[in-house]
């Protein structure tokens, strides 16, 4: 029949709609980000970051010009506690008022707007010090914040995460890790005290060793869901102004899995408690190693690596010509 052929050809057409719909929506930008993605980042992504970048330069001046006072740190913890006590709903989860859109993660963050939020103006370095190797810092400072701050004075955190815009407190709350952790652990286990906030108001400082140290060592991986984190004690070391980077190409997945293993300490002897006793590796293979400071591996296939090892050096033992300064505008990936 004449009505039948018409449906027939009105599901055709539907389906010829669907079908370049879910061509335009997904598969042209999939195809355009695989196989053009240099133009995109060049035309979209580099502006983007620069305007993003700026954006986050003017809002560091501006906190640290209006808003930068380590001297009144007791008087907005004070404030941060009011606001803890005398909240309407005591039985409500708490949260801090930070933007989701700050949060450097994939998920939206929206039960803050279900929450008690809690504002927590802390962005100072607070003490530095340099003969007990200290930094004391509030939650929102940031790594790059710190590592500006540190770096000309010649200290660094052991581990520094690579992202500038990391906070402290997502670090202590969550977890962070870089090319030093086979030597200093993951970013927590830099911490020798936290100042902590309960969800009654009681003001807490907890350490490794002291009545809170449950505490101590429960805050870390618990993404903010035991306390609110006022400030923080972190380890420092020494550091100078270049890192010699060593490159060693690997082609075989036994060989740079070795090599990993051996910069990373695991035969020496004294660190015989991190060795697999169940490993395969002969034991002739299982030659002491000094341990660089920096150790990281970048793999191409199954087969190919490269394994990379990296010291502090001082300006002076830098040859002629072999700097090589990151993150300029102008150079490769």
């Amino acid at each position: 029949s004449s009505s039948s052929k018409q449906q027939q050809q009105q599901q055709q057409q539907q389906r010829k709609l669907s079908q370049i719909t879910t061509a335009l929506c997904n598969d042209l930008p999939l195809y355009i980000l695989t196989n053009h993605r240099s133009a995109v980042v060049t035309i979209f992504g580099l502006p983007l970051s620069l305007m993003w970048n700026g954006y986050m330069n003017l809002r560091s001046a501006y906190i640290h010009t209006f808003k930068s006072a380590p001297h009144l740190h007791d008087a907005r913890v004070a404030a941060i506690q009011k606001q803890v006590q005398n909240r309407p709903d005591k039985k409500a989860p708490l949260c801090t008022a930070r933007p989701g859109w700050m949060s450097v993660s994939l998920s939206y963050r929206t039960y803050k707007k279900k929450w008690d939020a809690i504002e927590m103006p802390l962005y100072d370095i607070l003490d530095l010090d340099t003969e007990g190797l200290i930094v004391r810092v509030e939650p929102c400072v940031s790594i790059g914040q710190l590592t500006h701050a540190l770096n000309p004075k010649g200290f660094t955190l052991p581990v520094v995460p690579e992202m500038d815009d990391l906070t402290v407190g997502g670090l202590i709350n969550g977890t962070g890790i870089e090319s030093s952790s086979h030597k200093y652990g993951l970013f927590h286990e830099i911490i020798t005290e936290l100042e902590l906030l309960l969800g009654d108001g009681t003001i807490v400082t907890a350490t490794a060793d002291n009545e809170h140290s449950d505490l101590f060592h429960a805050i870390p991986w618990s993404y903010g869901t035991l306390a609110l984190l006022l400030s923080a004690k972190l380890k420092l070391i020494p550091c100078k102004n270049y890192v010699k980077v060593t490159y060693t190409p690997h082609f075989k997945k036994d060989g740079y899995v070795k090599h990993m293993r051996q910069l990373s300490g695991e035969y020496n002897n004294n660190n015989n408690n991190n060795v697999n006793v169940n490993n395969n590796t002969p034991e002739s293979s299982k030659v002491e190693t000094e341990t660089p400071m920096f150790v990281e591996g970048l793999a191409y296939t199954l087969d190919t690596a490269v394994v990379m090892a990296g010291e502090f050096i001082d300006a002076k033992d830098v040859p002629r010509g072999c700097a090589n300064r990151l993150s300029l505008w102008w150079k490769p990936w």
